[in-house]
């Protein structure tokens, strides 16, 4: 009896526990200088990137603008042209940004099954998973 009450309770403490807040991408690029500042950043980490031949670029490099979007890995997508990922959540809930780099910011990424795509601003576009 007292295992019972002990697991019911575990449970209605387990389904009260506060649910992280949804990252408000927006809000953060708006605060650290504005999506020209997050486009100059995306534009430089991939050229760092693409001088090493890397895919990812390393935490230890990121510029302050895609760092305060805490991401937990920043991508460069090969496609004409190309998209810089910067992913802020993963698991089974993938989210983040994907900036289209170069000047065709008419471009709309299409990478991906099923991710839902709002543009924030030219060439700036959040995507869930």
């Amino acid at each position: 009896m007292i295992r019972k009450m002990m697991l019911g309770a575990s449970i209605l403490v387990a389904g009260c526990l506060p649910v992280p807040p949804k990252t408000d991408h927006d809000a953060i690029i708006r605060r650290n200088g504005g999506y020209a500042v997050l486009r100059t950043e995306a534009e430089a980490a991939y050229e760092a990137m693409a001088s090493v031949q890397a895919d990812f670029l390393d935490p230890s490099n990121y510029p302050p603008a895609i760092k305060a979007l805490s991401p937990q890995i920043v991508q460069a997508r090969e496609v004409k042209p190309p998209v810089l990922m910067i992913q802020t959540m993963g698991g089974f809930n993938h989210r983040g940004l994907l900036v289209v780099l170069g000047t065709n910011t008419n471009y709309r990424p299409s990478n991906g099954h099923g991710w839902v795509r709002k543009e924030l601003s030219p060439g700036v576009f959040e995507f869930r998973e």
